[in-house]
């Protein structure tokens, strides 16, 4: 009987055929680079898990020089040739580049998927160091910086942009999770540095969770879906997600699905808006905010520096005015700065309302729909007595023939709420039937409406700009200055 190391020979293999890639690349033959994909995404798959010894025995196959010599020679062509000599290849062999590219991404994407498969719940510091000091990193950032010019430039013409982003998100995780390994940031750090604009392109495109694994804690890293990324319309801090019980482990699963699933339903009904020409209720409605509570501190800003008298106070100062008189400075300021403050103010104040409407109409448009439906679904969890469960209550309820179905027990008492929310969700769409698709009609809306405080903080708003345009009289947008207390930059301070 012998023993053969599959392993070792998958490697031999790959390293046999790596001379023939750049070859099979440019005659387009798939068989050949597919060969070498499906090798790279074996050994992959035997890391997974993570298997710690088949990660200790292909870490000792030579994968790590396979893989450099890879990123070294397999390159994108709109990448490294101007598009004159693209165009001549085009016509010279009337391959399409577009094609072949594709090939390039996917045996560079194995391969760096390959690798970063040594990473997966790593315990000890012997394959990340081996990795640190065999890999040729100058080779992996270039690739990194190729892929981050071809989507900068959005070359559609020549690549696939959505894989060579996530090509070049996988390098950069690979960087991401050597770096803490890299203690006296001799290899990483350095690397990294040597191309700034894509580190910073893949930065913003990337989140991570922590899983606790083996008594240690482990980042995994994870693209951001285009909406997500800073400046996109679910860059939002969703502070729901953190208003769950921390005490009671049951409470904090059912509460923090709970919340998942109305942060689910809030998103698909403004998705629906983003595509219509309303679409700046949701897009703009953190910058609708922001000017009123801007344009507000500038009223009342020139109110204090430019000498502006409230109306009902002016009879007082004219009879101020007539037992003591003004000297220059105060003729001058009453007779050439005043005037130009109060049409300023006017002015101000007309765009002031007309921002307030704006705001107004998004609240009423696409945020308060989301406010009635939250508070219909509190209002339900307390007539049917569901609330959040204890171990006691799954106890009684699994004891109960009505409780049957809608909510799950496990070994260790815990419970489930994907029953609950499931039924939840399918009366809801029976309401719904049931009422014609009206949903709770005009009148219950408005109701529900009226009992939310968002509703009546936004009205007096909306009012409070209207009395300062009706009776001429800015002191009234004083009221706008309280956003400050509900501004998204202020939160983290209150």
């Amino acid at each position: 009987r012998s023993t053969i190391d599959f392993f070792d020979a998958a490697v031999t293999y790959l390293i046999a055929l790596e001379p023939e890639l750049k070859k099979a690349i440019a005659e387009v033959d798939e068989d050949t680079v597919e060969s070498a994909i499906r090798g790279f995404l074996m050994l992959s798959d035997a890391m997974h898990g993570p298997n710690y010894e088949n990660q200790s025995a292909i870490a000792n196959t030579g994968v790590f020089d396979l893989g450099d010599r890879i990123f070294t020679k397999i390159r994108y062509e709109e990448a490294q040739e101007s598009s004159k000599k693209v165009q001549a290849r085009r016509i010279g062999d009337g391959t399409d580049v577009q094609a072949r590219n594709e090939l390039r991404n996917r045996l560079k994407s194995a391969v760096v998927t390959c690798l970063g498969s040594f990473l997966e719940g790593v315990q000890h510091d012997a394959i990340p160091q081996q990795m640190l000091m065999t890999v040729q990193w100058s080779a992996i950032t270039m690739q990194m910086e190729h892929c981050f010019k071809l989507c900068y430039e959005e070359r559609s013409d020549v690549v696939d942009l959505p894989a060579v982003q996530r090509e070049g998100l996988s390098y950069f995780f690979l960087l991401k999770l050597l770096k803490p390994f890299d203690q006296n940031n001799q290899v990483i750090q350095p690397a990294m540095s040597s191309v700034p604009r894509a580190v910073h392109f893949f930065e913003l495109r990337t989140g991570y969770v922590e899983i606790f694994r083996d008594d240690r804690v482990e980042r995994i890293y994870f693209p951001l879906p285009t909406p997500c990324i800073p400046g996109g319309p679910l860059d939002l801090a969703f502070e729901m997600m953190f208003e769950t019980e921390r005490e009671d482990p049951d409470k904090k699963n059912q509460e923090y699905l709970e919340n998942m699933c109305r942060l689910v339903e809030n998103e698909e009904f403004h998705a629906g808006i983003r595509k219509t020409v309303f679409s700046f209720t949701v897009n703009a409605y953190d910058n609708i905010k922001t000017l009123t509570l801007a344009w507000a501190f500038l009223m009342h800003l020139l109110l204090v520096c430019g000498g502006y008298t409230p109306r009902g106070y002016k009879a007082d100062y004219i009879e101020l005015v007539a037992e003591e008189p003004p000297g220059k400075h105060d003729e001058y300021v009453a007779h050439e700065v005043v005037p130009y403050v109060e049409e300023t103010l006017r002015a101000m104040g007309y765009a002031f309302l007309l921002v307030c409407l704006i705001r107004c109409f998004s609240f009423a448009y696409a945020h308060l729909p989301v406010v009635v439906r939250e508070l219909r679904s509190e209002e339900e969890e307390d007539e049917d007595g569901l609330g959040v469960a204890n171990k006691d209550e799954v106890e009684e309820l699994e004891d109960d023939d009505q409780a049957t179905g809608v909510l799950k027990v496990d070994e260790n008492g815990i419970g489930e709420v994907a029953d609950a929310l499931e039924r939840e969700a399918y009366n809801d769409e029976e309401d719904e039937e049931e009422d014609g698709q009206s949903g709770i009609g005009f009148v219950g809306f408005w109701s529900a409406a009226m009992s939310s405080g968002s509703f009546w903080y936004e009205l007096v708003f909306l009012v409070s700009a209207a009395l300062a345009v009706g009776l001429d009289e800015p002191l009234y947008t004083v009221f706008a200055l309280l956003e400050v207390c509900f501004w998204r930059g202020s939160r983290a301070g209150f």
